[in-house]
């Protein structure tokens, strides 16, 4: 079973580096809703 949560914890961090890092390459671009905003609705979805 540590040896389950050890994979899991690593593929937790690989991911949490992936949206890092697409959050630092689109932020130029201006606030992403969903992304850089807090979804605080369901037309977040719809936003551009």
């Amino acid at each position: 079973m540590a040896l389950v949560n050890l994979s899991a914890m690593t593929l937790f961090l690989w991911h949490q580096t992936a949206l890092m890092a697409t959050t630092a390459m689109t932020l130029p671009l201006g606030r992403q809703p969903g992304l850089h905003t807090r979804p605080d609705h369901l037309g977040w979805v719809a936003d551009e």
